[in-house]
């Protein structure tokens, strides 16, 4: 008996809208909190080309752990590269390159403002640098549960995204360092076929 084929990747235009309204839910959400708890996460975003020069480097090491893990696949790695590869293959295989980047840019400002604008920095405020840090970390890895793998992964990015943010004391770097780095693996993931 022959299995029935694959479900047909959804339209694009419906994963695009999806993907922006999801990634634009968490950043709303995230600023209308900020705002009930009296602290405007705009008081932590602002232009500067420095910190967006560091938001652009920051992404290269990212981008090298990415390239290894394709490369090198080994132990639960494989694994995750192998669910990553069929779970964005499935769902943005008829994406263009222009709709990876709008999702990846919604992402990248949603997410860094819920998990580094309201999460870390408002525990910061309260227990100080480190515990925020990790705070923030531990969020963003359980909200990427996709494996146990992908949810440290996250973890660890979740980290070195903090300590960026950190580092600059501008949410603007870890949002391009997290858009750009999303839309690199989206479109070597689901492009390039790797």
């Amino acid at each position: 008996m022959d299995s029935p084929p694959p479900p047909a990747p959804p339209p694009p235009r419906n994963v695009v809208l999806l993907g922006v309204l999801f990634e634009g839910g968490l950043g709303l959400l995230a600023v209308m909190i900020s705002w009930l708890l009296g602290r405007p996460l705009v008081e932590l975003l602002h232009w500067s080309g420095q910190d967006a020069l560091w938001g652009l480097a920051a992404t290269g090491p990212l981008l090298v752990a990415l390239g290894a893990m394709i490369r090198w696949p080994v132990g639960p790695l494989a694994r995750l590269s192998a669910v990553v590869r069929e779970l964005a293959g499935t769902m943005f295989a008829r994406v263009g390159v222009a709709g990876l980047a709008v999702i990846s840019v919604a992402a990248g400002i949603g997410e860094e403002l819920l998990f580094r604008g309201l999460i870390q920095s408002s525990i910061d405020d309260r227990f100080g640098p480190a515990v925020g840090l990790i705070a923030g970390a531990v969020a963003f890895g359980l909200a990427h549960p996709i494996t146990r793998t992908y949810a440290v992964v996250a973890g660890v990015m979740g980290l070195y995204l903090g300590g960026l943010y950190l580092l600059t004391g501008n949410l603007l770097a870890p949002m391009i360092t997290h858009a750009v780095y999303d839309f690199v693996a989206l479109v070597v993931v689901v492009r390039w076929k790797v």
